[in-house]
């Protein structure tokens, strides 16, 4: 079954209105239809919070409802992890940090989750990481990927900080960025930058679960 504009619309409506239990219903219905959980995250979930993030911008919703909504979502993810969780694992392992002043984390946190279902061990740091902690972090856990994300745009100058503080350390480390804020792009973060990879949507990540 593929996924209906109507879906992505109600699940907003849901959210701005503040019923849960009508959130829920719409992506258990999605996931009874054996849409595939990538699917959900990124063109009903997803889309939805970016449609309510910019009702914000424009002053049609109140920073409260969009609050809400966001901790409406962090709770039907934390819902869905224990059925999308893979009991085979790889050995592999990556660290997903928002970085510092970021306090959006619901994309790093379906990025994390698809690194969970490909049988990742995934460590997920969640919100406004010093990136001195977390270089130390990356120290002893040794990741073979790191994750940072933003969804503010003024948080780009912290993104490019952190990216410069962890190459000093670790030059060969390969780092994923992404979120709303590099929805314009990031080539001049990544240019003079190698293994630092863009990541545009969750499609993407298929690329480290080919094999």
């Amino acid at each position: 079954m593929t996924i209906d504009a109507s879906d992505t619309n109600d699940f907003k409506d849901a959210l701005i209105a503040g019923n849960r239990k009508a959130c829920s219903t719409i992506i258990n219905k999605l996931l009874e239809d054996q849409v595939p959980v990538t699917d959900i995250y990124e063109q009903v979930i997803k889309q939805a919070l970016y449609g309510i993030g910019d009702n914000w911008k424009t002053g049609n919703i109140s920073i409260g409802t969009e609050h809400l909504a966001s901790a409406m979502v962090e709770g039907i993810l934390n819902d869905l992890f224990s059925l999308i969780i893979s009991r085979k694992k790889s050995g592999q392992s990556a660290v997903f940090a928002c970085v510092e002043n970021e306090r959006h984390q619901i994309g790093l946190k379906m990025i994390s989750d698809v690194f969970e279902m490909n049988g990742w061990n995934t460590f997920y740091l969640g919100s406004d990481v010093p990136v001195d902690d977390l270089i130390w972090y990356l120290r002893e856990k040794k990741p073979d990927i790191l994750a940072l994300s933003i969804t503010m745009t003024n948080n780009v100058q912290n993104l490019e900080k952190a990216l410069q503080k962890i190459r000093v350390v670790f030059p060969d480390q390969l780092i994923l960025i992404g979120g709303q804020g590099l929805r314009k792009g990031a080539g001049e973060l990544i240019q003079d930058h190698f293994k630092i990879r863009y990541i545009p949507d969750l499609y993407i990540l298929d690329q480290f679960f080919a094999n």
